[in-house]
């Protein structure tokens, strides 16, 4: 199989940026971006993700801007749980940016609820800023290693030229168990 990219997002306008990168060995997302802008931009931000989140091996973001960064507290809810790969400088300011977004998204959906509630339509879960705290926790930055991660070249920890968390083992014997790569073999 060839490479597939697919943009979602940042397509017809310059806001909510992620991509999907499909290389046959593994699935990459390149940044997952909040839509900002007018209400029919921000709404794109409450439906569901147009890919599978438990179909990405590994999440990589480029720098920390809401607008490549913002979701990531609503794919950790979605079900990722996988090493999300960055500079040390954007695991700093995804330390406030992160919560901030789920907090942003936490307003809009109470202030959205409060409206369907009048107009008798369904809520939506209004409960984020803890999984940007979670997402948080998730950023692997390249070159860091982790108290308990196995480093050194080739190692299962040894992706992206950095080393990432030691919970990577456990979660890589898990997708082996499923036929799913680990995320030791994704980028090499």
């Amino acid at each position: 199989m060839g490479l597939k990219l697919t943009f979602h997002g940042a397509a017809a306008c310059v806001t909510g940026f992620g991509a999907r990168l499909e290389t046959g060995r593994a699935t990459v997302l390149v940044d997952c971006g909040m839509f900002q802008g007018s209400k029919t931009l921000k709404a794109l931000n409450y439906d569901d993700f147009p890919f599978d989140p438990d179909s990405i091996d590994v999440v990589l973001l480029t720098h920390a801007h809401i607008d490549h960064s913002g979701l990531l507290p609503k794919l950790m809810r979605a079900g990722y749980s996988g090493p999300i790969y960055v500079t040390a400088g954007t695991r700093d300011l995804c330390a406030v940016m992160l919560p901030d977004a789920g907090d942003i998204q936490e307003g809009e959906v109470r202030h959205l609820n409060r409206r369907n509630q009048r107009r008798g339509r369904p809520r939506g879960r209004a409960d984020l800023h803890g999984e940007g705290r979670g997402a948080h926790s998730s950023l692997v930055p390249q070159g860091e290693t982790r108290r308990g991660g196995r480093g050194g070249p080739g190692g299962d920890s040894d992706l992206l030229g950095g080393r990432a968390h030691s919970g990577l083992r456990f979660h890589s014997a898990q997708r082996r168990q499923r036929g799913r790569p680990d995320h030791a073999s994704v980028l090499r």
